[in-house]
């Protein structure tokens, strides 16, 4: 663990000076990253390997070969391939992914040396992706960074609200803050946000944070709450994530918090993508530490940290704008604040009779094993039905038997078991019908 510490004040200051240097400097330290992660999936990367090889790519092509004559790779591929992908020899892929469907503790390492965490599953379906202890706290390192030193010299104590009780990527990253020498400085506490909403009011006052972090639809609800006089905190410094942050919640945190509004944009597949922030007139791509290439409809991302899984030109169906950036406050690429799917919080009436929500996040940290992909159909203000795709019908019983004993624990956790459902299986998933595309949470009444 010492070493680790001082791996992070290496990289702490390693990743603040390069914020320094200049545009040039920075794709120079990107493409010699590049180079070196390309390399090291050719020799240790079955699947790299193989993949290469079909399209005559030899490896002494890697130093010079243009980035966009590598063929890409996506989600299902990854899925896929998960045992031909990682390098890590002492990874065994099944238990890995075994151990992260019964142990929903981020804090808790496989093999007490490695990070696994599902992606929030924003199409339906679920990912796991690994790192080592070492690559979680370069992330972790990058992910404060273009924050003013004066105000993270402040902070102490640190709110993070969010799912929690599950291996997603924002909790584990944020709990990584509270390894080693790091915990001494600052206090960062979790607030599950599938807890009863009162509950996580009475808890976050009591600790008056001096920064809040966590989902957008959240920290909005908390900023919400706070107007109508049910919390009262004042921290310096607010970050939303892990969701589009929309106009209107900006304009509330702002309006209640009094403070700037940091933008962290990320995914599981690559932590901290990049940063906004309203001093920037948009998000910062973090290019030091991401091969980003923008397409017209979707990104390739290469995560240029990640030796233990390695990511090249990975699929992400974000839409990026590049916009010319006039103040030109850091040497990375400035793009235009991101508008991504949105999906509905499921508000229901609780045992009390009160209005609470769930956030649909915390559905996927359930990675029902036989279910690829699911959807939930609101009903009314106390039911709800889930549609799920099982792709082997042996699997089908005990997926449903699984989904059920999982979501009569989340019910129960969040007092709402007066909430009713059903399970059906479903062949294909139901499209919505203002959009025409698909959402994760339709409304049927």
């Amino acid at each position: 663990m010492v070493t680790n510490d001082i791996f992070m004040f290496y990289k702490i200051l390693t990743l603040y000076l390069n914020t320094k240097k200049s545009s040039e400097e920075i794709l120079r330290i990107r493409e010699t990253k590049f180079r070196k992660i390309l390399k090291h999936a050719y020799r240790t990367s079955l699947f790299y390997r193989d993949m290469y090889s079909s399209h005559g790519i030899k490896y002494e092509d890697l130093n010079s070969i243009p980035i966009e004559k590598l063929p890409s790779i996506d989600k299902d591929a990854m899925i896929n391939n998960m045992a031909k992908i990682v390098t890590a020899k002492d990874i065994n892929v099944e238990e890995a992914i075994a151990f992260a469907y019964e142990n929903k503790d981020p804090l808790v390492l496989y093999k007490d040396k490695y990070q696994v965490i599902h992606s929030s599953g924003s199409s339906g379906k679920s990912a796991v992706f690994i790192y080592s202890i070492k690559e979680m706290t370069e992330a972790l390192s990058a992910n404060t960074r273009l924050q003013k030193m004066e105000k993270t010299r402040k902070v102490k104590k640190v709110a993070f609200y969010a799912g929690v009780d599950g291996r997603f990527g924002g909790a584990a990253l944020a709990l990584h803050g509270r390894r080693g020498f790091a915990k001494r400085l600052i206090d960062i506490q979790p607030f599950d946000i599938n807890a009863p909403l009162e509950k996580t009011l009475a808890e976050i006052n009591r600790f008056q944070p001096d920064m809040l972090s966590g989902y957008t639809a959240g920290i909005s609800i908390l900023a919400r709450c706070q107007q109508e006089g049910r919390i009262k905190i004042n921290p310096i410094i607010v970050m939303s994530g892990g969701e589009p942050l929309y106009e209107a919640d900006h304009n509330l945190m702002k309006s209640v918090y009094k403070v700037p509004i940091t933008n962290a944009y990320g995914a599981s597949e690559a932590f901290c993508l990049g940063m906004g922030g309203d001093e920037y007139d948009g998000i910062y791509l973090m290019d030091d530490i991401h091969y980003i290439e923008i397409m017209e409809d979707h990104i390739l991302v290469t995560n240029l940290y990640n030796y233990t899984q390695p990511i090249i030109r990975y699929r992400l169906n974000d839409r990026l704008t590049l916009k010319e950036d006039k103040k030109k406050q850091f040497p990375f690429r400035l793009i235009e604040n991101i508008i991504g799917r949105e999906e509905a919080l499921l508000w229901f009436n609780n045992e009390k009779g009160e209005k609470d929500y769930i956030h649909p996040v915390v559905f996927t940290s359930l990675s029902i094993r036989g279910i690829e992909k699911f959807q939930i159909l609101l009903k009314s203000e106390e039911s709800f039905e889930l549609l799920v795709i099982i792709p082997d019908k042996a699997l089908e019983a005990r997926a449903h038997n699984e989904a059920k004993t999982s979501f009569d624990k989340l019910l129960a956790k969040k007092g709402m078991k007066n909430v009713s459902y059903t399970i059906n299986t479903v062949e294909h998933p139901r499209i919505d019908k203002r959009s025409k595309k698909f959402k994760i949470v339709l409304k049927d009444y």
